[in-house]
């Protein structure tokens, strides 16, 4: 899956991981069951690479001492992580073999069929929809499932500098990426704002612009008003 480069319309008015997906696909619009869980996850870390680089960089409250702490890591790495696990045979464009059993990746659909699902039973009933043939036992099924198609919903594991505690916390790479979108939105209605400003196009226009090359056109705005004889060297 190939992705086109995200535009101010994605960022302001697009709030659906799928809605989003479907729009940015260069082969045009995806269908909902196009795409398995992990392989959503995995665009969406294509996008967020491609807007803000590598770096998952979170703030979390120590369980223990309840003191702030910074801690970050590379998304590759996380993926890598994930990928660890038994050997597996793909057997068809999303069905597996692994030991005795025959199992799938799962679906929007089936995340949708839980319905009111206690959260704490919910991981186990989902890998269970996943089989096709055989009787696994959940340790040995969840492994096959995260090897085949791993999905960016973890516990990430942490030490607070300031207390040593060990502890873990919950990440969801979508969730996370659009909290950072949404601290953008008033950067980005300011460059639609200053491009507007500057060369009187219509807002429609400007809305359609690749991020890149909208940003470069603010860059090249704010540069023009910069007060003769200040440089811009530091």
């Amino acid at each position: 899956m190939t992705l086109r480069e995200v535009t101010a319309t994605q960022e302001l008015e697009v709030t659906d991981t799928q809605a989003l997906l479907s729009q940015l696909c260069m082969g045009g619009p995806v269908p909902q069951d196009a795409l398995n869980l992990s392989e959503q996850d995995m665009a969406m870390a294509a996008l967020y690479t491609a807007m803000y680089g590598e770096t998952i960089e979170c703030h979390v409250p120590c369980s223990a001492c309840d003191r702030k702490f910074e801690t970050q890591f590379e998304l590759s790495d996380w993926i890598a992580s994930l990928r660890s696990g038994p050997d597996i045979t793909r057997t068809g464009p999303n069905t597996f073999l692994y030991s005795d059993f025959s199992f799938r990746v799962p679906m929007s659909g089936d995340l949708d069929a839980l319905g009111d699902v206690p959260p704490k039973a919910r991981a186990k009933q989902l890998a269970q929809a996943c089989v096709l043939e055989g009787t696994p036992d959940q340790q040995e099924l969840e492994a096959a499932l995260m090897r085949a198609g791993p999905m960016l919903d973890d516990d990430i594991e942490a030490h607070c500098p300031h207390c040593d505690a060990h502890q873990t916390f919950p990440l969801r790479l979508d969730a996370y990426f659009w909290a950072a979108l949404r601290r953008e939105r008033p950067i980005i209605i300011r460059e639609i704002h200053q491009i507007a400003m500057a060369y009187n196009w219509p807002r429609s226009e400007i809305m359609s612009l690749p991020r890149s090359l909208r940003r470069e056109h603010v860059r090249l705005i704010l540069s023009d008003h910069r007060p003769r004889g200040v440089s811009s060297w530091r």
